[in-house]
């Protein structure tokens, strides 16, 4: 992307490694939105940014840290690009992070149900303006009712 020598050419990208034997991600984040998580451990949502680091392009020879976190049942992380907080009705409100992360915790913590009801909600918010930006939600985490196995539940649009 630097050799382009072009200005404003970059892409974020967010790389996570699922160790489902141990269960813990590594993650890498390259200025991509960062993830969100839900426990039982905690009230409300921690942002992973301990790994964020600039876009791809941007800094010649950046090195991206990497840090490893553990999942326990009950907890459920949540990657999403920025179309979806972002994205706007009618009226040109922004849908927001705050209004996301209420979402995210206004139900169980369930890979699947987190994924609906952001879906169900943003469609609710938008109330049929155009999509402007991608949405892609990604959510997994350890279900307590598959006994500690992993969830991964996906939808993009």
């Amino acid at each position: 992307l630097l050799e382009t020598e072009q200005d404003a050419i970059f892409a974020t990208v967010l790389f996570i490694l699922l160790d489902l034997e141990s269960n813990t991600f590594t993650i890498a984040n390259a200025g991509h939105q960062p993830p969100m998580v839900t426990s039982s451990r905690f009230e409300g949502i921690s942002e992973l940014d301990d790994a964020t680091a600039v876009a791809l392009g941007v800094v010649p020879d950046m090195v991206y840290p990497q840090e490893v976190y553990q999942l326990v049942p009950g907890d459920v992380v949540l990657l999403y690009t920025d179309g979806i907080n972002e994205a706007m009705n009618r009226a040109q409100d922004e849908y927001g992070m705050t209004r996301l992360k209420q979402v995210v915790t206004s139900g169980p913590a369930e890979s699947k149900a987190v994924v609906q009801r952001v879906i169900s909600d943003l469609r609710r918010f938008v109330g049929g303006a155009a999509q402007s930006d991608d949405q892609t939600l990604l959510a997994f985490g350890v279900s307590a009712r598959l006994s500690g196995e992993v969830d991964l539940n996906t939808t993009q649009s």
